[in-house]
């Protein structure tokens, strides 16, 4: 007999994956998905790759980089930090699984 049990604690991958995978890829590819690929999003300027057009006005009038502070509060409630955005994700109130996320795309 096997017996399967799910990993404890998920990675910052997995969570990647399982919460902004059906929208962004973590890598470059020939075309974006619903939202613009991530790679190198820590450090970027916000609203800045050129081949996504699809940035909501107020996105592109926020201005700055992508900090880990100002990507963690995006994660945590993305129309509190940057209303009018068109992402279409409620939010992340956990902030471990943040944390976690904001790892992996450090590494992106």
């Amino acid at each position: 007999m096997i017996a399967l049990h799910p990993k404890k604690g998920a990675t910052g991958e997995t969570l990647f994956v399982r919460k902004c995978g059906g929208c962004h890829q973590p890598n470059l590819m020939s075309s974006n998905r619903i939202g613009p690929d991530l790679p190198g999003i820590v450090g970027r300027q916000i609203a800045s790759v050129a081949s996504y057009p699809d940035y909501s006005s107020s996105l592109r009038g926020l201005g700055g980089i992508w900090t880990e502070d100002r990507l963690d509060e995006f994660l945590k409630a993305p129309s509190a930090f940057c209303p009018g955005t068109r992402m279409d994700f409620a939010g992340d109130a956990s902030a471990t699984e943040r944390r976690a996320i904001l790892s992996y795309l450090r590494k992106l």
